[in-house]
């Protein structure tokens, strides 16, 4: 998703969080976030193969 518009951008994050549809570690489906596997600053891209669905809560809880 790196260069993409805003709103294109959103979308595509609106995508995979449908695709995904839980968060991967408490398995809820509200308040859904995408996160980096491997973060940007470590040399992680934006590709969907580096993207996970958190909530928000395991989110913030996991320090990703």
């Amino acid at each position: 998703m790196g260069k993409l518009s805003g709103v294109r951008r959103q979308k595509a994050k609106r995508a995979i969080i449908e695709y995904w549809g839980y968060c991967i570690w408490c398995g809820s489906r509200e308040d859904l976030t995408l996160d980096h596997i491997i973060p940007i600053a470590r040399g992680g891209t934006n590709a969907q193969d580096n993207l996970q669905c958190l909530c928000r809560t395991f989110n913030i809880v996991t320090g990703k």
